[in-house]
């Protein structure tokens, strides 16, 4: 099995329609299916996977985040270019998490957010986001299975939620070669 980074997130070859493959570290694992071109000029960028995760969604694997470390002492954006979809709603989670809004700010694309980052920050920050906020980390710590569906310059990761029951879908965008949350992310 080979691993392979085009436009900031990781292309899988595959031998059969489904495989699957543990990374390295042995947090989780990656069932792949091969996806059928929408159109003629779909690209081989198009895919669907599931992740299953051993553990929290919000535990990031050392190299990832020693990385996320050196992206939050400069934000700079090409940051994005490195990192798969998967990634960057880990990176979200876990940062929502943590309660930094100043760096949630810096995961939507520049002029994406109509309000300034002390705005933005303020906001999050605000009596009922953070009780809400915090009641959905609770749920999302439960997570231990997301499907990744990647085409045309979107990204969609799906999760279910127990107690009660739903389905959200977060929801990124591919500006150049990097990925960013969408407005709104959660639907």
């Amino acid at each position: 099995m080979k691993k392979w980074r085009n436009n900031g997130f990781v292309l899988l070859f595959i031998m059969a329609a489904t495989t699957t493959i543990t990374n390295a570290c042995g947090y989780f694992e990656v069932q792949s299916k091969t996806v059928e071109p929408i159109e003629s000029s779909s690209t081989a960028e198009e895919f669907m996977t599931t992740v299953i995760l051993d553990r929290s969604i919000l535990e990031v694997d050392d190299e990832l985040l020693t990385r996320f470390n050196d992206f939050m002492r400069t934000y700079n954006k090409s940051f994005f270019e490195e990192v798969t979809p998967f990634e960057v709603f880990q990176l979200y989670m876990y940062t929502l998490a943590g309660e930094d809004y100043g760096t949630l700010y810096h995961f939507h694309p520049e002029e994406s957010v109509l309000q300034s980052k002390d705005a933005f920050i303020k906001d999050g920050r605000n009596d009922v986001n953070l009780v809400q906020n915090r009641e959905l980390m609770k749920r999302v710590n439960e997570v231990r299975e997301v499907m990744v569906h990647v085409e045309e310059g979107q990204a969609r990761i799906q999760f279910r939620l127990e107690e009660p029951q739903e389905t959200l879908t977060f929801q990124l965008v591919l500006e150049g070669k990097r990925w960013f949350v969408m407005p709104m992310p959660m639907q």
